[in-house]
């Protein structure tokens, strides 16, 4: 090497063993901080929150932790998580006894020695866990510490089985109360039923009670009955009543609160203010045109008139359509008012309004709620050649388009040109378009065949998706895709094997 390279390369070994030291000593600082691990996706409900992050200690099997990084996106969340080998053990079978449970248990304990906001114990057999850190717990609890339980178990140890006795006292208030509700999917039947909540001391607690068996891979949510094909929209919903309990366990209450979105209906005129000459076929008519319109009106209910301004944010989630079309109003919550004006651009089937409260860019409150949207056109109902697609195969779709007599819409609510494009397309698990095909009905209604050619599939599943739009441009694009009725299904690819 020549000589003057020499003391150059001496002094990049010397700042690389530094940088390598630094970062040791850092990481070893850092060990036993456990942090939350998996890429969380998903609607940030509560992120930023107003008030700051809620420190929360999670207790959870290492297989579900992508359900506490997921919480974290949804609300501010600063998490100290201690991972358990299962939900019924602290170590793995075959390791020397009691080492690695003793390493958990002592992990615990430093962690309990910390300040939190709230305790999250997600489906873990609580009987697992060492008799002084639950003991331990409970007093935290009475002393004013929130406590989350998630699948508790059928046998709870003494020390959190007091607290529960604390269930259906008069002060405990009920979920509805502050979660606004969880009607919003078959996925999780039941509603409101899995969900106790008591007040113990000076403490607040929430219980999921969960019947059958324990999620594999999942803490905070129940296992569905379709895990693999569950929809992300149900589950953000879920999520948001998860992130509910959370800031309600942890006292952070927000002033106002948001009771429900309800479509906006005009005030129809009194009967003497209505003239003779007009008839009730021209009143329904005007009805039609007002629901057939892309965009669509609905108002914001609170519990209470706010006391100061807020910023208004909604959001359009359509099932199955993996896209978020959110909403900033120029126009504030005013003190003194208990409703304001949304505004939604959908096309007609199943979805989610979503609403934020915000002070100062954070999250003062948030509501989402299940939503039929109505309009026209609209898809009464799809029909496929078969369910078990071949490697190379041409799948038949018969879409059956509403009918616009005897449904609700007048012809003359609607354009005088009906004509309705009927787009079709196949994405595979790889996320690639496999084939797409499209029809036209010219008078909008009555049934549209389509046949959808397939060709070298690799993934085991297709996912289907059918649009209906009022467009003349063919094939329709993305932009016309976006106000357009909407169906999909997955269907199964038969293996080459």
């Amino acid at each position: 090497m020549h000589r003057f390279w020499r003391p150059v390369a001496r002094v990049a070994l010397g700042l690389a063993l530094c940088a390598v030291a630094a970062a040791a000593a850092h990481a070893k600082d850092k060990a036993d901080a456990r942090p939350v691990s998996g890429a969380a996706s998903g609607v940030a409900w509560a992120n930023p929150l107003d008030g700051g992050p809620i420190r929360a200690l999670v207790i959870a099997p290492r297989s579900t932790l992508d359900d506490v990084a997921a919480l974290a996106h949804c609300i501010e969340l600063r998490p100290d998580v201690i991972p358990l080998w299962t939900s019924t053990c602290l170590e793995p079978p075959g390791a020397p006894e009691g080492q690695m449970a003793d390493a958990t248990a002592r992990l615990l304990e430093k962690r309990l020695a910390h300040r939190h906001d709230v305790i999250v114990i997600a489906n873990v057999d609580c009987a697992a866990l060492p008799e002084e850190s639950l003991a331990r717990i409970a007093r935290q609890v009475r002393g004013g510490t929130g406590l989350v339980i998630v699948h508790p178990g059928p046998n709870l140890p003494p020390a959190l089985d007091a607290l529960l006795d604390r269930f259906g006292r008069p002060e405990s208030p009920e979920p509805g109360e502050w979660a606004g509700g969880l009607d919003f999917s078959t996925e999780w039947p039941g509603g409101l039923d899995i969900v106790r909540t008591a007040a113990p001391g000076a403490g607040r607690l929430v219980a999921f009670d969960f019947s059958g068996p324990r999620a594999n891979t999942h803490c905070l949510a129940p296992a569905a009955p379709a895990t693999l094909f569950t929809e992300p929209e149900y589950l953000d919903a879920y999520f948001s009543f998860v992130a509910k309990a959370v800031r309600w366990a942890a006292q952070r209450d927000p002033g106002p609160r948001i009771t429900h979105v309800a479509p906006f209906v005009a005030a129809s005129p009194a009967s003497e203010e209505i003239p003779p000459s007009v008839e009730q076929e021209a009143i329904e008519q005007l009805q039609d045109m007002a629901a057939a319109q892309e965009l669509k009106r609905y108002v914001l209910h609170l519990a209470t008139p706010v006391e100061r301004a807020y910023r208004v944010r909604s959001q359009v989630r359509v099932v199955g359509r993996r896209s978020q079309v959110a909403l900033d109003y120029e126009d504030e919550l005013e003190p003194g008012q208990s409703s304001f004006p949304l505004y939604a651009t959908a096309g007609a089937g199943a979805g989610f309004i979503d609403v934020w409260l915000l002070r100062d860019g954070r999250v003062v409150e948030w509501h989402t709620q299940p939503v039929e949207f109505g309009g026209w056109p609209a898809i009464d109902g799809i029909d496929y050649s078969h369910r078990l697609l071949e490697r190379n195969d041409t799948l038949g779709i018969h879409v059956r388009l509403r009918s616009l007599s005897g449904r609700g819409y007048a012809k003359t609510a609607l354009p005088m040109d009906r004509r309705v494009t009927v787009y079709a397309r196949a994405t595979d698990g790889l996320g690639r378009i496999v084939g797409h095909t499209w029809g036209v009905s010219p008078s909008g209604e009555g049934p549209v065949e389509l046949m959808l050619s397939l060709a070298d599939l690799i993934a085991p599943h297709l996912r289907v998706e059918v649009f209906a739009v009022h467009t003349n441009l063919v094939p329709p694009g993305e932009h016309e895709l976006h106000g357009a009725a909407y169906a999909f299904t997955r269907l199964p690819v038969k293996a080459p094997w």
